[in-house]
């Protein structure tokens, strides 16, 4: 049974690749924590994006790109 007072605290996506002479692996994981509250929550923030798009994650401190990613399927 699902309460109606849990959401998603945290998600997190590691991915992996290797480019050799060889060949190439590439891995990704991606894992998702879930908790219960009681307090009222701010109200989500709808943001709908159906046009492809290109997507950085960056180093708050340093601003190092440490994942860019594309999304050109919208599906």
């Amino acid at each position: 049974m699902i309460q109606d007072n849990i959401f998603i605290s945290t998600i997190s996506h590691k991915a992996k690749i290797e480019v050799e002479e060889w060949g190439t692996k590439a891995a990704a994981a991606t894992g998702i924590e879930v908790n219960t509250t009681s307090a009222q929550l701010d109200p989500p923030i709808n943001f709908i994006v159906d046009v492809p798009f290109v997507f950085t994650i960056r180093d708050k401190v340093t601003g190092t790109i440490l994942f860019i990613g594309e999304m050109n399927n919208m599906n």
